[in-house]
């Protein structure tokens, strides 16, 4: 809901209206990051389920973790008792699997994996750069070595995002 102002989700539903529902996957993200409250945290998944025109989510996540306090986890989905909707949800098959995105502060990370929460998937930045040095280009990146580890030891399948890097890993230098 958070790309190109909401109209991701509502063209994705409208293209994919015509084809039976068994023959591709949607995935979307919680993105409340403007607003924590659960009211509207559980609005914006029925607005989800509404603009992609289906009955339920093949990938749910909850977005961008790793941001400590109010405004990552503790706020935007414990506190307010999002991530305890989102487990019914998946429970009652809405969701299919229930994953997180994850950015910043590892501490965040291994709290997430110590929840007795069978997390289907966790989407992490992971190209050849990130895989070693994360943490030297940002300083609040955590390595992507580190991360996979983690999820492999726990046999937690990996998402990948930023392959590329933002494009920056695109351009090879003197070609």
């Amino acid at each position: 809901p958070v790309y190109v102002q909401g109209w991701s989700e509502k063209s994705t539903g409208i293209a994919l209206k015509r084809h039976p529902r068994d023959k591709f996957f949607v995935a979307t993200k919680m993105s409340n990051f403007s607003n924590s409250d659960y009211d509207f945290g559980v609005k914006m998944y029925h607005n989800s389920l509404k603009n992609l025109q289906v009955d339920y989510i093949d990938y749910y996540l909850l977005h961008m973790l790793g941001a400590p306090g109010k405004s990552g986890l503790q706020g935007r989905f414990l506190d307010n008792g999002l991530l305890d909707f989102l487990l019914k949800e998946r429970e009652a098959g809405r969701i299919r699997r229930l994953g997180w995105s994850f950015h910043g502060d590892v501490r965040v990370f291994d709290y997430m994996l110590s929840l007795d929460i069978p997390w289907d998937f966790v989407q992490i930045q992971l190209n050849y750069l990130d895989w070693k040095y994360a943490k030297r280009i940002n300083p609040r990146n955590t390595d992507a070595e580190y991360l996979y580890g983690e999820l492999r030891k726990r046999n937690i399948p990996a998402v990948i995002m930023e392959p590329l890097l933002g494009g920056r890993l695109s351009n090879v230098p003197g070609t």
